[in-house]
């Protein structure tokens, strides 16, 4: 099975995982409250002026807040956990936390000089940005994980490279030039390695050199429920990425300077989960 395969599987696993929980937690309640409401309508004594009724509201409101709002408590104390715990992997960064979307958390700050961006989000998904002087576009990943949508943005093959570092690794940049100088750096070539074929629970990963950054997207694992990420992880991704930052200035720049476009510009503000 591919590994798109494979991340189709388990999301669909997930999802009935997900829903089998609720189920078996919704429907008890659900079928209490119904009991109830029976057997309180049927042994309450008939009135003509609203009594009994007043008293099946009242004794049938904690139940319906129970299973109505049951759900949403759980959601909110889930959050409040993982960004807690998100927050302390994150706080040897010094960067400032919130919320993202209704579940993920983002951060925000400088770091060794350089603006660090992480978001957070529901796949599971993690981005990272790191600020970089760089004015073109470039994206790298796994053989076996490159999309479609990938080949289309860059509108042409990949690059051919015979860098050993980069063993099965497809590079798309937008000029070929400086394309070929980034792959033939041993040293560029080594932290991509690290960043692609690293060990952790994230089954896509992907590289990307956008006008005035470097980004690491990774997203969809394979575990059922968790995220799985631990603070050496954090601290490493983002050494790599500051490396990288730092070996991709040197290198001679581009021949056409390129700007963030309205969409790259929305996804490095956070608006979208599009890298």
């Amino acid at each position: 099975m591919s590994k798109w395969g494979y991340a189709w599987r388990k999301g669909l696993e997930r999802n009935c995982l997900i829903q089998i929980i609720a189920a078996v937690v919704g429907l008890p309640l659900a079928l209490c409250l119904i009991v109830t409401a029976v057997l309180l309508a049927t042994s309450l004594p008939a009135d003509g002026d609203g009594t009994t009724l007043i008293w099946l509201f009242v004794c049938m409101a904690p139940l319906g807040l129970l299973l109505l709002g049951g759900p949403f408590a759980a959601v909110y104390i889930v959050t409040r956990r993982r960004a807690r715990w998100l927050d302390e992997l994150f706080a040897p960064l010094g960067l400032d936390g919130s919320s993202y979307t209704m579940t993920g958390r983002q951060y925000h700050g400088r770091y060794r000089d350089r603006q660090l961006d992480v978001y957070i989000y529901r796949g599971p998904g993690v981005r990272f940005h790191v600020s970089a002087n760089v004015a073109t576009r470039l994206s790298a990943a796994a053989e076996e994980d490159v999309a479609q949508s990938l080949a289309k943005l860059f509108n042409g093959p990949p690059l051919t490279h015979n860098q050993p570092n980069l063993e099965g690794i497809t590079i798309f940049a937008h000029e070929e030039a400086w394309g070929q100088a980034f792959a033939a750096n041993p040293a560029i070539a080594d932290v991509v390695r690290r960043l692609i074929h690293g060990e952790n629970s994230f089954l896509f990963r992907q590289v990307h050199v956008r006008p005035g950054a470097v980004h690491l997207q990774l997203w969809r694992t394979d575990r059922m429920l968790s995220l799985e990420i631990t603070a050496e992880q954090v601290a490493e991704w983002t050494e790599l990425l500051l490396r990288l930052a730092e070996l991709i200035e040197r290198l001679p720049p581009p021949s056409e300077k390129l700007a963030l476009t309205p969409l790259e510009e929305r996804a490095r503000r956070g608006s979208s989960l599009t890298a």
